[in-house]
């Protein structure tokens, strides 16, 4: 039961969500920066086209655990499109005081019944394997503890990831709770 000892040890207790770990700095972090590293890595695994499509901000948040998230959105959005060839757009927008990132491809979509329980965690079993898909949980649960929320809508031939996060950073550091 090698998975359910990685999910116990990814929640505190008495939570059924995922822990961010504690000692991450929260500071202030180019967005630039850490997006163009994660085009960097994804483009030596990949061929499809990245494109960052509007500006992006500097961002009050933990710069392991939020660039993680934007890390799985992305090479998701590689790992699973259906051509060599794909376009995976990276934008932001500020809305009701959240900055709104969004990564949208042009794969195959999700379907339906995998769109309603995408954040939540995914086994499969190959023989004596266990594989074990927690990106989406795992970016979920970050998200939640950055003060923000994370939708995806999917169609065929679309699928956009759309990160909610606080322009004033988390909660714990506006006063707002955390």
């Amino acid at each position: 039961r090698h998975a359910d000892r990685i999910l116990r040890h990814l929640r505190e207790n008495g939570e059924s969500g995922y822990a961010v770990p504690r000692g991450g700095m929260y500071r202030w972090i180019s967005c630039p920066n850490y997006f163009g590293e994660i085009i960097e890595w994804i483009g030596d695994r990949y061929s499809h086209r990245i494109e960052v499509v509007s500006p992006l901000p500097t961002l009050y948040a933990q710069r392991t655990t939020v660039q993680q998230i934007f890390l799985n959105l992305v090479s998701n959005a590689a790992k699973h499109h259906d051509r060599l060839i794909g376009r995976i757009e990276i934008g932001c927008a500020e809305r009701d005081g959240d900055y709104c990132f969004t990564v949208t491809d042009d794969g195959p979509g999700i379907s339906a019944a995998r769109l309603a329980r995408l954040f939540e965690p995914d086994f499969s079993r190959t023989g004596e394997r266990v594989k074990a898909s927690l990106g989406l949980f795992l970016s979920h649960g970050i998200v939640q503890k950055h003060g923000g929320r994370i939708e995806a809508d999917s169609e065929p031939g679309r699928t956009c990831f759309s990160v909610f996060l606080p322009i004033a950073g988390p909660p714990a550091y506006t006063g707002a709770g955390g």
